[in-house]
C-alpha cells in the first residue's frame, strides 16, 4: 500500500530539494571563485584541481578554461579531453583549441578523426577557422572521406569572412577547377583579396602570391584584369571591412578611371 503525502509533507520534500540544490550551487560558486583566485595568483595546478572537480561533477562552467590550463601544464591528452567536453556543450573556442591540440603533431596526439569532428562543429557555427580547417580536411581526406566539392564550399565561406589562407586556397581551386568550374578571372580577383587580407604574409608568401597573379593574368585581357581587380577589392570591402584611405585610393585609381 502506497503512502499518500499530505500537502504539508509535499512542501517539506520540495523545500528539502531546494535546500540541497542551493547548497550544491553555493559549493559550485565557491569552487569556481577559488579557482579564479588561484588563476590570478598564477597557481595553475590548484586552479586545475578545483575546476576538474567541478567538471567531473558535470558542471560545464570552465571546461574550456580547464583545457587551456591543462595545455599550459603540458598535459595535452587531458587538455584535449576537456576541450572536447567544452565543444560538446557548444563552445566554439573549445572546438577550435581542441582541434588545434589534437591535430598538431607538436602536442603528440595527432588524431585526424577527432580533430575533424571539432573543426566541422566549429565550421557549422560559422567560424572561419573551422570552415578553413574542415574544408582542407575534406579536400585531402584527412580524418574524413574525401569530398572536394563540400571542402571547397567551406573554403569559399571562410574566404568570404576574410580568412586569408582560405582565400588563397579557394583561388587555387578556382584556377585549377578543383571542386569548381575553372574560372581564371574569379581566381585572380581572390588573389587581389589575398594580397590585402593579411599582414602576416612573409616575403616568400608575397613573392608566391605575386607570381600566381602574373600566371593567372597572362591568359586575361586588360579589361578582364581590371574587372577582376575591382571584384577582388569588392571582396575585401565585403569580408574584411576594407575602408582604409589607401584602399579607397586604390579603388578610385583602378575602378573609377
Amino acid at each position: 500500500m502506497g503512502v499518500k503525502l499530505t500537502n504539508l509533507a509535499w512542501s517539506i520534500v520540495l523545500l528539502s530539494l531546494v535546500c540541497v540544490d542551493a547548497f550544491a550551487q553555493d559549493e559550485t560558486n565557491r569552487l569556481r571563485d577559488s579557482a579564479l583566485l588561484a588563476l590570478q595568483d598564477g597557481d595553475l595546478p590548484t586552479a586545475a584541481k578545483m575546476l576538474e572537480k567541478l567538471g567531473n561533477e558535470g558542471v560545464s562552467q570552465g571546461y574550456t578554461m580547464l583545457g587551456q590550463i591543462k595545455r599550459e601544464l603540458g598535459d595535452y591528452p587531458d587538455a584535449a579531453r576537456w576541450f572536447e567536453r567544452g565543444a560538446k556543450d557548444g563552445d566554439v573556442t573549445a572546438m577550435l583549441e581542441g582541434g588545434e591540440i589534437i591535430s598538431n603533431p607538436v602536442f603528440g596526439i595527432n588524431d585526424a578523426r577527432r580533430a575533424f569532428r571539432l573543426w566541422l562543429a566549429a565550421a557549422e557555427r560559422e567560424s572561419s577557422r573551422g570552415q578553413y580547417e574542415a574544408g582542407r580536411a575534406l579536400m585531402d581526406g584527412y580524418g574524413t572521406r574525401v569530398d572536394v566539392e563540400t571542402g571547397v564550399d567551406f573554403l569559399e565561406k571562410a574566404a568570404k569572412q576574410c580568412h586569408a589562407q582560405a582565400q588563397l586556397d579557394y583561388a587555387l581551386a578556382l584556377r585549377k577547377g578543383n571542386g569548381r568550374i575553372a574560372n581564371g578571372e574569379e581566381a585572380f580577383a581572390w588573389m587581389i583579396a589575398v594580397e590585402r587580407s593579411s599582414e602576416s604574409w612573409v616575403k616568400d608568401d608575397i613573392e608566391r602570391i605575386s607570381t600566381l597573379q602574373t600566371e593567372i593574368s597572362a591568359y586575361m585581357s586588360s579589361s578582364q584584369i581590371k574587372s577582376a581587380h575591382c571584384l577582388g577589392l569588392g571582396f575585401i570591402s565585403e569580408g574584411c571591412g576594407g575602408d582604409g584611405i589607401l584602399y579607397q585610393i586604390e579603388r578610385w585609381l583602378v575602378c573609377e578611371n
